[in-house]
């Protein structure tokens, strides 16, 4: 996690150190970059758990993987339809 947020901290770095004032780095979309990396964070190490529950022990990886790849689909079917879905 420590990792990601600094990756994303210098990706939204502009200009050298030594040249960089308070005002050259822009709050929001660091913000925005930060937010995101921990929810990625929180997705990859909730996926793990689930992965590795005491329920999915008798399932084959296909079928794990399977499983996971409908909700996937469910969910991005579902704001498909509701958020981007034309009249």
């Amino acid at each position: 996690m420590l990792l990601l947020t600094f990756g994303v901290a210098l990706g939204q770095w502009t200009g050298s150190f030594a040249e960089t004032s308070a005002q050259d780095v822009p709050l929001i979309p660091s913000v925005i970059m930060a937010v995101n990396s921990f929810l990625s964070a929180l997705g990859a190490v909730y996926t793990e758990r689930v992965l590795k529950a005491h329920q999915t022990e008798v399932l084959s990886t296909f079928a794990t993987n399977l499983h996971m790849s409908a909700h996937t689909l469910l969910m991005n079917g579902a704001k498909a339809c509701l958020w981007e879905g034309t009249s």
